[in-house]
């Protein structure tokens, strides 16, 4: 009964808002260089080790924020306090030089759109559907530093992504009932990876994720496997569709919860399942059990 209330999620809303303020606060010290502990590495990425980890976090909380703003209900300082919070965590995640954050939250304004198009026609949603896969396309090309975007997007870590990704497709194939065991891809990477991988990045270089959670999970434990867990993603996806039209774009809550999780669902394509990103996904993925 407590997951099936919407004062559930609401207290869930706000307990990811809080986390996401002192990760802010925290980031701005380290932005302005005042840190207090002396890292091995300076710079700007918050408590999660990683600026491609915090990049992924803000850009989720810059999606809760966003979705907040956007539902009706919130008084008129608080929307301003949000958007003004918004702006500054997407300079910090631009601060980091990581394009996940950014990345991430223009594909969630892209979901946001899509959600309010489907309630003005089949016309509109055709045309809009048309223009995101154009920028779909557009977003393919860039990450092959192709195309007009290829300035904002593209960087070398891109391409070794798609090498540790062939990897994990490859163990999938070869072991396609079972996998190759939970947590065993790096003990399986060298074999599988290939000589173009083993030329571009050296026969010392190691990886023990696809940086790919789809991946991951098909690597790991099959196919059986990865297809459960793309169809758990799918009913996600049913259960926003289905709580959308209950409440035709008027609730912050429902707004917050989908966006962020969509968010999660675009990282999870191109990082690893890391715990202070992953676990908010997870948490989110329950949004279906909420009577909105």
């Amino acid at each position: 009964m407590l997951f099936r209330s919407k004062d559930f999620y609401f207290q869930l809303i706000k307990v990811f808002s809080l986390s996401s303020f002192l990760m802010t606060f925290y980031c701005t010290i380290q932005f302005l260089k005042l840190d207090p502990i002396t890292w091995s590495e300076q710079g700007v990425f918050g408590t999660l080790g990683n600026i491609n980890f915090l990049s992924a976090y803000l850009g989720m909380t810059s999606l809760c924020s966003f979705g907040l703003i956007l539902g009706k209900g919130l008084s008129k300082s608080i929307s301003s306090f949000l958007f003004v919070k918004t702006v500054w965590d997407l300079f910090l995640v631009a601060s980091t030089k990581s394009i996940q954050g950014l990345v991430l939250f223009v594909a969630g304004l892209g979901f946001l759109g899509l959600l309010i198009i489907r309630s003005r026609g089949t016309k509109w949603t055709i045309a809009y559907l048309i223009a995101l896969g154009t920028s779909f396309v557009a977003l393919i090309y860039a990450l092959f530093d192709r195309g007009p975007l290829a300035r904002v997007i593209y960087q070398p870590s891109v391409v070794f992504r798609g090498d540790y990704m062939h990897a994990g497709l490859a163990m999938t194939l070869k072991k396609p009932f079972f996998g190759v065991g939970m947590d065993s891809y790096g003990d399986w990477y060298r074999e599988v990876r290939g000589e173009l991988s083993t030329l571009r990045t050296g026969p010392d270089r190691i990886a023990n994720t696809a940086h790919n959670i789809f991946l991951d999970i098909s690597s790991n434990g099959g196919v059986p496997l990865g297809i459960s867990y793309i169809v758990l993603n799918l009913l996600v996806v049913s259960s926003i569709i289905r709580l959308f039209r209950r409440t035709q774009f008027r609730d912050p809550v429902f707004l917050a919860l989908s966006t962020t999780w969509f968010g999660y669902l675009v990282q999870s394509v191109v990082s690893i399942n890391q715990i202070g990103v992953g676990v908010w996904g997870w948490i989110f993925s329950e949004i279906g059990r909420a009577h909105v």
